[in-house]
């Protein structure tokens, strides 16, 4: 779902706009001039509560360091939330799979073992790009598609409040609704094999 399409559906739910192209007016103009901010407030809700947004950080050891080597998430990437334990992969020694090999400190740094060669595959939950009055409208909102469609939910009952407080809570509640099934979906998460090993040399 593209920025454009989230402002339209959102007019759309608050009845200022008829069809589906988005028009600036008298009447739509004020609340596309507040959409930012309502919407940052929704996709931090969504990306920190509801689903979370996975993406991959990679680190690759020689092995030839001594004691524990420290990685701080939070410096090496923009959009660092935090990390899922469950979604921390090695790969070396011909073994690849989910690893326990690994401690966390302060919320933020990876510790690893200086001595053990290989690649991490760390996904980590990531932050919302942040949404701004520069946002160009093609803009692919990064969220799985089930919390994309809750977006103009939150923005049009922050945007009605003053409006009509009836409908504003009616929408809130809709975006309620949908935010605690995303959290009960999350729990429910399914996880593959533990670890692979490579018998034929493929890698």
């Amino acid at each position: 779902m593209t920025w454009e399409d989230v402002q339209i559906f959102t007019l759309q739910k608050m009845f200022e706009l008829q069809g589906d192209v988005l028009e600036q007016s008298d009447a739509t103009t004020p609340y596309i001039l507040s959409m930012p901010h309502v919407a940052n407030e929704g996709l931090q809700r969504l990306a920190t509560v509801g689903r979370f947004v996975l993406r991959p950080y990679e680190i690759v050891q020689p092995g030839t360091e001594a004691g524990m080597l420290r990685y701080d998430l939070a410096g090496l990437t923009d959009d660092f939330f935090q990390f899922d334990e469950q979604e921390i992969y090695f790969e070396g020694s011909g073994r690849y799979g989910r690893t326990s090999d690994f401690s966390i400190e302060a919320e933020s740094t990876l510790v690893l073992p200086g001595a053990k060669a290989g690649l991490w595959r760390v996904y980590y939950r990531a932050y919302p790009r942040e949404i701004t009055k520069e946002t160009p409208k093609d803009y692919e909102l990064a969220l799985h598609p089930e919390m994309a469609v809750l977006l103009p939910l939150y923005m049009a009952s922050q945007l009605y409040k003053d409006d009509d407080v009836g409908m504003a809570t009616g929408w809130r509640n809709e975006f309620e609704i949908g935010l605690t099934a995303l959290i009960e979906a999350n729990r429910s998460k399914q996880y593959g094999r533990e670890e692979i090993e490579n018998t034929s040399g493929w890698w």
